[in-house]
């Protein structure tokens, strides 16, 4: 429909019905943002949007316009979005521009974690020196990220994770001081697995997955099978009458005092079978709650 056609009917068909009544009663009875109006008068209805589209309707009379995509400067202006500037203190801090190009990530959950694959004690006898020393390095990593999200995860870092240095670099050909590194800690290992109180933590996939690691690369580097066993620090007695902290077992080795600490009893959690290395834990998840 032409502007003129439709101007001339829209004319035509508010006469017609405005010539029974009173001009006077017809009011505008809403303003739209850009200019828009809506008109009401007895038994006829006229919107007019911002963009110039009409609807009229009045009885046997119902005609509705598109209208224009722009009117004017006014409504393209208003048609941009608008943002929000942030207050001075972010500005001047810079914590807008770095919360929009670091947006805040979800937190891995417990589950997803001990989800992912582990290789198996086959698995491992099966690799090559080089890709086993990488497997534990990996193992270990997802070890220490593990019991991060203990309570007591800080101690239990320090106690059995290996260090970065002695693992050496990604990539690196095995050297001696790794090797007596797995013997320093193999004993830790054994003890935590031998342990009842602290099936917790032994049932944890990353510790299985990196106890065999241990095993299998101080079989095939470390000491021959003849050999006695290190002997690690030993575990003090909580019933003992030597004090220690409330929260805390102590365990004292010859050269350095180490600490095995124990869960506080806000993490109170179901205790699991005592876990061996298993031929296969691929798929295998963590019972702890989070904190």
């Amino acid at each position: 429909m032409s502007p003129s056609r439709f101007c001339t009917l829209l004319c035509l068909s508010s006469l017609l019905v405005l010539s029974h009544f009173d001009v006077t009663e017809a009011q505008i009875v809403r303003r739209f943002a850009g200019g828009g109006v809506q008109v009401n008068a007895p038994f006829v209805r006229v919107n007019v949007g911002p963009g110039g589209a009409t609807s009229v309707r009045a009885p046997f009379v119902a005609v509705d316009s598109p209208g224009r995509t722009f009117l004017g400067r006014r409504w393209r202006l208003m048609a941009q979005p608008r943002h929000t500037a942030p207050s001075n203190d972010a500005a001047n801090t810079g914590a807008a521009r770095s919360a929009q190009n670091n947006p805040a990530q979800k937190a891995p959950d417990i589950a997803d974690v001990d989800a992912l694959p582990y290789p198996t004690a086959s698995e491992l006898a099966a690799m090559e020196d080089t890709v086993l020393v990488e497997t534990l390095r990996q193992m270990t990593a997802r070890l220490h990220f593990r019991l991060s999200l203990l309570n007591t995860g800080e101690s239990w870092q320090k106690y059995l994770v290996l260090s970065r240095d002695l693992l050496g670099s990604p990539g690196a050909s095995p050297a001696a001081a790794q090797f007596d590194a797995v013997r320093r800690v193999l004993p830790r290992y054994q003890k935590v697995q031998n342990d009842p109180q602290f099936a917790k933590i032994s049932a944890l996939p990353s510790f299985v997955a990196t106890f065999a690691a241990l095993q299998e690369t101080d079989r095939r580097f470390g000491r021959s099978a003849n050999s006695p066993v290190l002997t690690g620090p030993e575990i003090t007695d909580p019933n003992s009458s030597r004090p220690a902290p409330a929260n805390v077992s102590t365990e004292r080795a010859t050269e350095g005092a180490i600490e095995i600490p124990t869960e506080k009893p806000q993490e109170v959690l179901p205790t699991p079978q005592p876990a061996v290395v298993p031929n296969a834990t691929r798929g295998e998840r963590s019972i702890l709650k989070r904190k």
